[in-house]
């Protein structure tokens, strides 16, 4: 055999072929006892290396709304499949125990129905089309936006029917809301 158009090999059954990084040409050989020689070749390519760390992640709350807005830089990378997300609600600097709360192909995401007023901890991670995936992380803290509305209470007028004198005189009238 012959790989990466190197020196031909000599193999033998269940013979280990030690391969390389990137793309591969494995080129097999083989003659019979009547000196015919037969050849067939494959071209594979192999990734083990997870892409680079996000490390421009922004959060950030939504006014009046239960979510928060993720954006960050696309890695350029063009064997980049999509973005795995991960949220917490306290720091964590590895994603290997964790599930994904979402994936996309773009570099935004907004996390929507979150409690008011609560913290959330985010990390954002490539995964190329071979799976790789850098687990190593910098989680990224946000807190959501207070959407809970003030309680308003009337304490006076405490009914809607009122009787007066007329008069032609005019009156100022006081109302007062607490």
């Amino acid at each position: 055999y012959s790989l990466n158009k190197g020196n031909n090999i000599s193999l033998s059954i269940k013979t280990a072929i030690n391969y390389s990084e990137g793309n591969n040409l494995l080129e097999i050989y083989c003659e019979d006892l009547g000196n015919n020689i037969g050849q067939g070749s494959v071209s594979f390519t192999i990734d083990t290396i997870a892409p680079s760390q996000i490390s421009d992640l922004k959060v950030n709350a939504l006014l009046r709304e239960n979510a928060l807005s993720l954006v960050w830089s696309p890695i350029k990378n063009d064997s980049i499949s999509k973005y795995n997300l991960y949220s917490s609600t306290a720091p964590f600097t590895d994603v290997s125990g964790l599930i994904p709360i979402a994936s996309t192909g773009s570099s935004s995401f907004k996390d929507i129905n979150l409690i008011s007023k609560a913290a959330y901890y985010y990390a954002v991670t490539g995964v190329d089309i071979a799976a790789n995936e850098n687990k190593n992380v910098n989680s990224v803290k946000a807190t959501v936006a207070d959407t809970i509305a003030p309680v308003v209470s009337i304490l006076s007028p405490v009914s809607n029917f009122y009787k007066t004198k007329p008069t032609n005189q005019p009156t100022n009238k006081q109302i007062t809301l607490v």
